[in-house]
């Protein structure tokens, strides 16, 4: 939930809806803790049920209506591991200088990623513990070095949008920013198949709940200060027009 990925929508916030800082937050951050929610929900079921999500799925919406739900399930995850490649690419090609040309990046991301997945829920979950440790450091490092440009971020003006098509913007980036946490429910209880069946409901919906609010509001906070500046700082902006996202962490750290 703390990755890449989450942090890609909400640096959408000023740059493509023109949305402010505070209002970039209170529209990411509403929709996400809705879609919090709805994974911790889904994740009761893993339990109880000691089936996968989509197995789950099949008995609540029935033999045909449920290839609609996994086809939709399918798109949400495929479309996430795209972010996150493009991403990972755009990343390698900035901090190469260009010497790593980003189709390159992509193509290695992809390919570290399966290797990973391969293995299974046990070991993708045992190395996701480990690069959860550099990860946070990396991105709380960013908010240190970036943090020089802060005083910036009350200075973008989006007076000029108006008023209907700011809250057109303003809608589309809730429910963007939904997505981010609402497209797990689809793979949830997958993580609790394991669980006791006498584990109580309150509990899985909770851990599942904060586990995933914490860390997308900590990288989704930071990803609307970098959308602020990608559009009032040239050298942001810059950075941005080249390399996108992977250009605006460079710039971070830079």
């Amino acid at each position: 939930a703390g990755g890449l990925s989450s942090m890609s929508t909400f640096i959408l916030g000023s740059n493509v809806f023109m949305l402010t800082f505070k209002q970039a937050l209170t529209s990411g951050l509403i929709s996400m803790t809705i879609g919090c929610a709805i994974a911790g929900y889904c994740a009761t079921m893993g339990p109880r049920s000691g089936c996968r999500q989509m197995v789950t799925a099949r008995y609540l919406f029935g033999w045909w209506f449920v290839k609609f739900v996994a086809l939709i399930g399918c798109l949400g995850v495929v479309g996430w591991s795209i972010v996150n490649c493009v991403v990972g690419g755009q990343i390698l090609a900035s901090v190469s200088n260009g010497k790593i040309p980003l189709y390159i990046g992509i193509v290695i991301v992809c390919i570290l990623s399966f290797v990973v997945s391969i293995f299974g829920i046990k070991q993708l979950l045992r190395v996701e513990k480990i690069i959860s440790i550099p990860v946070f450091i990396a991105f709380m490092l960013l908010y240190i070095a970036s943090s020089n440009k802060f005083e910036l971020l009350n200075t973008f003006d989006n007076s000029q949008v108006g008023e209907k098509t700011l809250l057109g913007h303003y809608l589309s980036f809730f429910s963007l920013c939904y997505s981010v946490t609402g497209t797990w429910g689809t793979i949830t209880s997958d993580y609790y198949i394991l669980f006791p069946e006498s584990t109580p409901s309150y509990q899985v919906f909770f851990l599942t709940f904060f586990g995933i609010l914490i860390p997308t509001t900590f990288v989704g906070v930071l990803g609307s200060i970098l959308s602020v500046l990608s559009v009032v700082d040239s050298g942001y902006e810059e950075a941005y027009a080249i390399n996108g996202m992977g250009g605006l962490l460079h710039q971070g750290f830079s």
